[in-house]
């Protein structure tokens, strides 16, 4: 929740009440308190009206340098007497001090009457009382349950009492009440008395009764919002000489984020009559919830950071909204929002109430959807007002069921359908030829999928889903540039991949291409007098240990085998043709761009659609953006090409060897060992990689004595600790152990799956853990900024930006491949820095790649 500075003052504070009038230089002993400085005017006097609710003398005053101080007094006395005066508490400005005022030039406001007439406080079990006039309030309490106390009020006037309340929320064995005497309700013989409750806890609450005396003579108890933290501020906002109750809306609390983490805008409550009314959105307050707005502006102009929280973005929004802003603000919402964030509504998935949901039946509304819903509950949003819920995706609050996410895939055109897979095949989701059939194994690809790019996991790809999905794509349909090539024989055409610079040379049953360096082979064949059964035997037949085959099928009408080993691939598809077969045979190694395995699987799809009549073309890439002016030199160096051994880092996920490390640290490996303590270059084999989020799942012959547990919604400003091997032959064969922070929850241009932390990494950290204080994975080490390029291009050297994979992207990745993370119990302790080394070298490997 957002703190506004506000001097609370204990007892009787200045000598002088209301404005001071005469010159701002002082004399003798009489001092300013300045309370803080600002170049903006709107920006000093929204301070200057916060301090003012509770401290006499408030103003701001134009200073000869042009500055606007925000200034109260004259006081006298020594600068501990005078924080004592204005109320000896952490709201005050740490950096306050005293001024004799030589430099101030004028006045430019003043704050109007404190509205606080006299107040008292009860810290313990001694009576206090306030009186003003014939009026006195006595605080008290009185036995509870056990130990508890019970606090009390009584209103006395001319010492008979007219009326006593008292708080029975959470009663405890520590009482902390206050009275406070305010001009509420102009009907009123009388102040009111806001008594008050503060029941204790990390955060909340304050409850607070307003003991009121009608034009009658009776009085009565009204209850007002119960509010976290110090309840209710107190401003004559309009001027009539009432001051109005100002408060924050608590439903925001916990709401998106954590409670440090939350905003919530200014509520305001207004007594007439005896009745309590929110009047926030009665038009003679609207500067104030402009200058509410203000204020949480200027806290993400000093914290830029701010605007990819949830937590501020809700409040932010909200705030927005009663000023009828909300479609500009929901649009920078959409685009900066934490997708990963751990906080948020849930809910059923099988339409349970969410305290009696199976866990496993769980699921986090998306925030998009969550605070549109909220906005519309509290009364900022009417329910018609349409808002587009952007990445998300989806038009309902929840996952969509299997039956309603096929109609989806239904309703689209048969382009379309095919499109989406097309388009999932290149980006690495989809491993299958497209079909017009909805399926479960398709339902959940676009699930996993939509989770590793930090959507929505509504199982069909919609509304905003389908940009992230082309832009997954685009960059391998544009390197692979596919082309049709007809066959010189039978004329049928195939889909090519000519981008990658394939040499072409025609044979007697058809065309070779190929690339110069051997990573890549397509053959296109036509064999008049082959029978589909000959030809897949002897394609079967071929796959000879240690390669094996991985998938095969045999048909009247075609057959396919898939077979490789390790990241050597081979595909062949053939189908009936003329009396004979016609197809091709795709044989790959890892060589950047060519992802044999999706090129082969699209080249099949479209060969496919070609045999069956279908006149298909591969998905047409979605445009790369680029700016007018390109920017400086990539800061982020890429890896060197691989020349001979290199090395990198990993950390084990589970008993059985599986370690996740960098895509780009297994990439051209001809073998892979991995070293971890006493066991020294353990063979070792890719199981998965994911290009596009630089992510690797590697197997080792060996069960680990340890493995790590991963953590997500890390937090900016948490402690984080990386873990690794860097620099081989250089540093340490041990391990290197540094400590840092989260200093951004985004990479390079605002990369959502990406953290930015200081702790220092080198070459070799990559696929290392980023750990938090209690050993838990946050993230894996993947790059760093590359200062010497960087540094020629903005002319200055950067200081340990470095950047990790977050966990949740991990977490997607192992999931797609079967494997479950362990997650890390809920109380876990922070550990001592020697301690989380331990921890880390237990579980983290030395990769070994060998060309």
């Amino acid at each position: 929740m957002r703190r506004v500075i506000v001097g609370v003052v204990a007892a009787v504070l200045l000598c002088a009440s209301g404005a001071v009038a005469g010159p701002l230089t002082l004399t003798g002993k009489d001092r300013w308190a300045v309370l803080a400085s600002r170049q903006a005017p709107d920006e000093a006097i929204d301070m200057a009206r916060r301090f003012g609710r509770e401290i006499p003398g408030v103003r701001v005053a134009r200073s000869a340098n042009g500055w606007l101080a925000v200034i109260a007094g004259p006081i006298a006395g020594p600068l501990d007497q005078a924080k004592r005066q204005l109320g000896d508490s952490w709201r005050l400005p740490n950096d306050l001090y005293l001024s004799r005022g030589d430099a101030y030039l004028e006045t430019i406001w003043t704050a109007p009457p404190v509205p606080i007439l006299a107040r008292a406080k009860l810290d313990g079990l001694t009576p206090v009382s306030l009186q003003r006039g014939d009026l006195t309030v006595v605080l008290d309490s009185v036995p509870g349950q056990g130990s508890d106390r019970i606090p009390t009020a009584a209103v006395r006037i001319a010492g008979a009492t007219a009326i006593t309340a008292r708080i029975d929320e959470n009663a405890s064995e520590q009482i902390h009440s206050a009275a406070k005497l305010v001009t509420l309700d102009r009907s009123s013989p009388r102040p009111q008395v806001v008594f008050s409750y503060f029941w204790g806890g990390a955060h909340c609450c304050t409850v607070t009764k307003i003991l009121s005396q009608a034009a009658d003579g009776r009085w009565r108890s009204i209850d007002a919002p119960t509010l976290d933290g110090d309840g209710f501020a107190f401003e004559d906002l309009d001027g009539d000489g009432a001051a109005e109750m100002i408060g924050v809306d608590n439903s925001f609390l916990y709401a998106f984020d954590s409670y440090a983490g939350s905003f919530a805008p200014d509520m305001i409550h207004r007594l007439d009559n005896g009745v309590l009314r929110d009047v926030t959105t009665d038009p003679r307050f609207r500067d104030h919830l402009r200058s509410d707005l203000r204020w949480m502006e200027r806290r993400a102009g000093e914290n830029p950071e701010l605007w990819r929280s949830n937590g501020f973005l809700a409040g932010w929004v909200a705030a927005k909204a009663r000023l009828g802003e909300h479609e500009e603000a929901w649009s920078r919402m959409l685009g900066s929002y934490d997708r990963a964030s751990d906080f948020g509504p849930q809910e059923c998935v099988t339409g349970e109430p969410v305290a009696k949901c199976p866990a496993e039946s769980l699921r986090r509304i998306p925030f998009p959807i969550a605070l549109r819903d909220h906005l519309v509950k509290a009364g900022y949003l009417a329910p018609a007002v349409s808002l587009p819920i952007g990445a998300a995706g989806a038009a309902a609050a929840g996952p969509l069921p299997f039956n309603d996410a096929k109609a989806a895939f239904n309703r689209l055109s048969d382009a379309e359908r095919f499109d989406l897979q097309m388009q999932m095949i290149a980006a690495g989701a989809w491993p299958a030829v497209s079909t017009d059939q909805f399926s479960q194994r398709l339902y959940d690809a676009i699930q996993t999928f939509q989770r590793a790019n930090q959507l929505a996991p509504t199982g069909m790809i919609l509304g905003d889903d389908w940009s992230a999905l082309r832009s997954r794509a685009a960059p391998v349909l544009q390197r692979w540039g596919l082309r049709a090539l007809n066959h010189p024989v039978a004329g049928a055409p195939l889909w090519t991949p000519e981008g990658l610079g394939l040499v072409r040379r025609y044979t007697d049953s058809g065309v070779v291409l190929q690339r110069q360096d051997g990573s890549l082979r397509i053959s296109y064949d036509f064999y008049p007098t082959l029978s589909l059964p000959a030809a897949y035997g002897a394609v079967v037949g071929a796959v000879r240990p240690p390669a094996t085959v991985n998938y095969k099928v045999l048909r009247n009408d075609f057959f396919v085998v898939s077979s490789g080993q390790g990241e050597l691939g081979s595909y062949a598809r053939f189908h009936a043709f003329r009396g004979g077969i016609l197809g091709f045979n795709v044989t790959w190694a890892p060589s950047e761009g060519v992802y044999g395995d999706r090129l082969s699987t699209l080249m099949s799809d479209l060969f496919r659609a070609a045999s069956l009549g279908l006149n298909r073309a591969p998905p047409t890439p979605a445009p790369i953006i680029m700016a007018a002016k390109p920017p400086p030199a990539a800061p982020v160096a890429p890896p060197p090409p691989r020349k001979g051994p290199s090395s990198g880092s990993g950390f084990f996920v589970t008993g059985d060897g599986h370690l996740i490390t960098n895509a780009h640290v297994v990439d051209g490996c001809g073998s892979l060992a991995v070293s971890l303590g006493e066991a020294r270059e353990i063979p070792a084999r890719v199981v998965a990689k994911d290009q596009a989020n630089d992510l690797a799942l590697v197997k080792a012959e060996m069960k680990p004595a340890s493995f790590a547990s991963v953590r997500g919604g890390i937090r900016l400003g948490e402690q984080v600790a990386a873990f690794g091997f860097p620099l081989t032959g250089l540093l340490t064969t041990g391990g290197n152990f540094t400590l840092g922070n989260v200093t951004a929850l985004a990479g390079l241009k605002d990369d959502s799956r990406m953290l930015q932390v200081s702790a220092p990494v080198q070459p070799g950290n990559s696929g290392g853990p980023l750990l938090d204080e209690t050993g838990a994975v946050v993230g894996v080490v993947v790059a760093k900024l590359d200062a010497v390029k960087l540094a020629a291009a903005i002319d200055d050297i950067p200081q340990n930006v470095n950047f990790a994979i977050k966990s949740g992207v991990a977490s997607a990745f192992a999931d797609a491949q079967g494997i479950q993370l362990e997650r890390p119990q809920a109380d876990a302790p922070a550990l001592r820095p020697a301690d989380l080394a331990d921890r880390a070298k237990s579980f983290t490997g030395f990769v070994l790649c060998r060309p």
